[in-house]
């Protein structure tokens, strides 16, 4: 399962924008960060997302970027979470990586080559 929680509806493009080039995304969802929302709010819809993964099923979550309510969110809900891994800076390099390697890579490698896809973007 894959979830993107950004500030603004970035989360949502991202989805639609790498559905466009590799076809649908299952399984991933986004948490938009909205001015008006409490961390608590933030938390609790993130909360009703992972929730509704399977039993073992490990949990990705990509957040904008490091210390913003997104990712603080993200952090504070490792405690309640297994098999759970968070990765800031997302961008769409990123996210479509990420779904071509699902069932091809192992969770953490799959980590791995979403962050230096991501990377090798930024020129």
């Amino acid at each position: 399962m894959l979830i993107i929680m950004t500030h603004g509806n970035l989360a949502e493009g991202l989805i639609h924008s790498a559905g466009m080039i590799v076809g649908e995304l299952k399984n991933t969802y986004a948490v938009c960060v909205q001015p008006q929302m409490s961390l608590e709010m933030v938390q609790e819809q993130f909360r009703a997302i992972a929730g509704s993964r399977k039993a073992e099923e490990h949990l990705f979550v990509m957040v904008d970027i490091l210390s913003g309510t997104p990712c603080n969110a993200a952090l504070a809900m490792r405690q309640e979470l297994e098999n759970y891994t968070i990765l800031s800076g997302v961008n769409l390099a990123m996210v479509i990586q990420f779904v071509l390697d699902e069932g091809t890579e192992d969770d953490s490698e799959r980590a791995v080559h979403a962050i230096e896809e991501g990377k090798k973007q930024l020129v």
